[in-house]
């Protein structure tokens, strides 16, 4: 694997592969749990490689695809980071947002969507490195609601997959 690029030293606690349980409410919807893999990756350029997957716990009790994304997050001085995020569910995202310590931020900018998306305004992001612990909490604007929580997830760091799933 590649070096790191110095840019990225801000961000580097999300390096890895990250799987874990996550819970998650929207006011047009029953709250849910899910299981979630989260992966970034690197090849020594100052942008990280980002993709998320997560799965529901089906009918038949076993886990199914629920959601994907995909992404580039691209590291700057002092912290700074840029995301472009690609939605399975038809949404696009630009973001930017600092990093300091463990904890970087993320809010959108630009929310694009296809005709048959949901519709959403606003998505606001953290994600905090605790020992071997991720957590990532998100909030969201949508379907004519203000900002409110939607998502929580404490993921680990994996070298396996433990998602039935996937």
């Amino acid at each position: 694997m590649p070096q790191l690029h110095a840019e990225l030293a801000p961000i580097a606690f999300l390096v890895g592969v990250w799987e874990g349980d996550g819970s998650g409410d929207s006011p047009n919807c029953e709250p849910f749990t899910y299981r979630e893999r989260t992966t970034f990756t690197h090849d020594g350029r100052p942008f990280l490689y980002y993709e998320q997957s997560t799965w529901r716990t089906g009918p038949d009790a076993k886990e199914m695809p629920s959601h994907n994304e995909r992404g580039m997050w691209r590291g700057f001085d002092a912290g700074r980071v840029e995301a472009v995020i690609a939605q399975t569910g038809g949404i696009g995202e630009v973001a930017v947002g600092r990093a300091e310590g463990n904890r970087l931020q993320l809010d959108s900018t630009t929310i694009s969507s296809t005709p048959s998306a949901k519709e959403v305004r606003g998505l606001w992001r953290v994600y905090t490195g605790r020992e071997d612990m991720l957590v990532v909490d998100v909030d969201m604007a949508a379907m004519g609601s203000p900002r409110v929580f939607h998502l929580h997830a404490e993921l680990r760091q994996s070298a396996m997959s433990t998602i039935t799933g996937a």
